[in-house]
């Protein structure tokens, strides 16, 4: 029997959100361990009842001794959480990307879990320009003890009104000509209804400084990437006309040769197959 769980990653595990701390969370990973209730994990990483034995994947079946490493799973603030994987991530890695974990059950009854993370050099995500972004929107100071501190300004507005920056991904410079400034047939996946629009993204000739608030924290400096921004128009009888009424957050785009997919990036985030 084989068991796969699948999670799409995103900038709060890569540090660049939100938490100083990567993990993946979900009730999937109950049955992916093998537990039926929450209550039977540990609830300190310092157990060795948490501790779950992890192979690369490709080393697992391209070296004669591949090495192994530890990953954690244990209950916390009354949720189930995988973590330890952080060091193990290729350098490369990208919040567009994927970890998929798997669980195989040999001849002899052992279990070997395996680790892997891949790619889809044909995807993009767009993110919607929030005040919070924005380094220039947010009051810096220093505690007593000297720590950065981040305020958000009274009354802090997105620099444009329904903008849209990209995540970082692995996309190549060819198929963002395909997306990028070039009307494109989208058909938007969202909440369970597809609509089939001629769209364009394009620029909006001005970038802002994405504030990395959790590894500004991390390293008690102020960390930012320089960003982008976009627009999305779609084409009507009376011409190009920009949306505003997208309703998810984080737009995952997937470029599918004569058309892309638009969906919520959110939505589907943790799959799950095999199980008893």
């Amino acid at each position: 029997m084989k068991k796969i769980a699948i999670r799409k990653l995103n900038r709060t595990q890569l540090k660049k959100e939100a938490t100083k701390e990567i993990y993946i969370t979900g009730k999937i990973l109950l049955d992916f361990f093998g537990y039926t209730s929450i209550e039977e994990l540990a609830t300190s990483r310092r157990d060795s009842a948490s501790k779950k034995v992890f192979y690369q994947k490709k080393d697992f079946f391209n070296r004669s001794e591949p090495e192994s490493f530890m990953l954690s799973v244990t209950r916390e603030n009354n949720e189930v959480r995988l973590t330890g994987f952080s060091d193990h991530l290729p350098h490369n890695v990208k919040e567009t990307d994927y970890v998929v974990l798997e669980a195989i059950d040999t001849e002899n009854g052992e279990i070997v879990y395996l680790f892997d993370t891949i790619q889809n050099p044909n995807l993009l995500v767009l993110q919607k320009l929030s005040a919070a972004d924005d380094e220039t929107n947010y009051d810096k100071s220093r505690n007593a003890k000297g720590v950065i501190q981040f305020s958000l300004k009274e009354n802090a507005t997105p620099k444009h009104q329904n903008a849209y920056w990209m995540w970082d991904d692995n996309s190549t410079a060819e198929i963002r000509a395909h997306i990028i400034n070039t009307p494109i047939t989208a058909f938007f996946a969202i909440r369970g209804d597809v609509e089939k629009k001629i769209i364009r993204i394009i620029s909006a000739n001005d970038t802002f400084p994405k504030l990395l608030k959790a590894i500004s924290n991390s390293n008690n400096s102020i960390e930012t990437q320089e960003k982008a921004l976009y627009f999305i128009e779609e084409k009507t009888e009376n011409g190009w006309v920009r949306l505003t009424d997208i309703r998810p957050t984080w737009l995952e785009i997937i470029y599918m040769n004569t058309h892309i997919v638009v969906s919520d990036r959110d939505n589907n985030s943790f799959v799950y197959y095999g199980g008893k």
